[in-house]
Parts: structure tokens; sequence; C-alpha cells
């Protein structure tokens, strides 16, 4: 089983985050389908990190936040600081556009 620890050193962001996790789990408690053994609360703490530290802001036409997503294939692009792309939001779908040209073969690149 691979591990589920959090790496985070900052103590206070970690207990934010078992504070979110302690509520998902005594929603989850009393469900018929839910299993301590199967997900047991580190593991829910750990799946709340893992959500903070890789979630993307999904922002309206104003740009401004309106929810928070997961983008998996979003973050395979790596960070530069003069990127050759942005992401933009239609509804639910986040875009990959680009704001500069980009030759072929040129690593895609976006800032965050």
């Amino acid at each position: 089983m691979r591990s589920l620890s959090i790496d985070v050193s900052d103590k206070e962001t970690v207990e934010k985050y078992k504070e979110v996790a302690e509520l998902i789990h005594g929603l989850v408690l009393t469900e018929s389908w839910y299993s301590e053994t199967t997900c047991p609360l580190q593991e829910i703490v750990s799946c709340v990190g893992r959500l903070y530290s890789n979630r993307f802001s999904v922002t309206s036409y104003q740009n401004s936040d309106i929810a928070i997503g997961m983008y998996p294939l979003a973050y395979l692009i790596n960070h530069r600081c003069t990127p050759n792309t942005t992401f933009v939001f239609d509804g639910d779908h986040m875009l990959v556009r680009s704001i500069a040209d980009i030759k072929k073969g040129e690593e895609i690149n976006v800032v965050v």
C-alpha cells in the first residue's frame, strides 16, 4: 500500500487539513457504505491535503474565484515565471490557451 502521509512543514496548515477531514469523517461515519478500515481518518486528512495542494481556482469571467477544481492533467504543465500559456475556464472546463508563440517541440508552461 502506498504512503498517504502529508509532507507539509507548516503545522498550522496540517491542523486546518485535519479540521476539514474531521468534518468529512463525521459526516460519513453514519453512512452504511463507510468502513473505517477502508478509509480511516488519516487517509481522509491526506486526501484533503492533496486536494488543497493540487487544486486550481475556477474563476469567473470577471476573474474572481468561484470554486476549486481538480484537473490532474494540468499538474503536468511546468511552471515558469514567463509562461507561454494560461489557464482559462469555460464553466467547469479548464482550457490551456497560448499567450505567446510556441515553437514545435518547445515546452508548454504556465504561471500558477
